[in-house]
């Protein structure tokens, strides 16, 4: 058939190696090039989702927040009748949290499960799991940040 040596200069290949080993084991053998640490992937990867998490979170927090001022606006001629009664602070506002936040809690807890649910039949990863958490835990924040705010609102007016 022939020998071309231009076709043979042109001939490019690579190999993707996975190792625990040093680097310079794999350079005895060979010299290595392009070398891409573990490291510089996960970091990559991660700069990835950082935007997809963002958006996750904010969409989460306006949701929490929403519902926290939705259910606010439900008691909140109750309960500036309640003041205008005499009824003591410590009680309404003991009885303002427990709506809010319990209510608010079991969203947030149908939520996390229904998230569960889902990722359960798209492949569930720890990975997953972790993102999960993080946004019930921006949930759980975001809702006693907005009925402690719902809550000195009620009293200002």
């Amino acid at each position: 058939m022939g020998y071309d040596e231009r076709y043979i200069e042109n001939i490019t290949h690579s190999s993707i190696v996975y190792t625990k080993d040093s680097i310079n084991d794999l350079s005895a053998v060979g010299s290595p090039e392009n070398i891409v640490y573990r490291d510089d992937e996960v970091i990559s990867s991660l700069r990835s989702i950082i935007p997809y998490l963002v958006v996750l979170s904010v969409v989460s927090i306006v949701t929490t927040v929403a519902f926290t001022i939705l259910l606010t606006k439900s008691v909140s001629s109750n309960f500036r009748r309640l003041m205008m009664l005499g009824f003591n602070r410590k009680q309404l506002n003991t009885a303002f949290y427990r709506l809010v936040r319990v209510a608010g809690i079991i969203a947030i807890i149908a939520s996390f499960a229904f998230s569960c649910i889902v990722f359960l039949f798209v492949n569930f990863t720890a990975v997953k799991l972790l993102i999960l958490l993080l946004i019930l835990f921006i949930e759980i924040i975001t809702l006693l940040i907005a009925s402690n705010i719902s809550n000195k609102r009620l009293w200002r007016k």
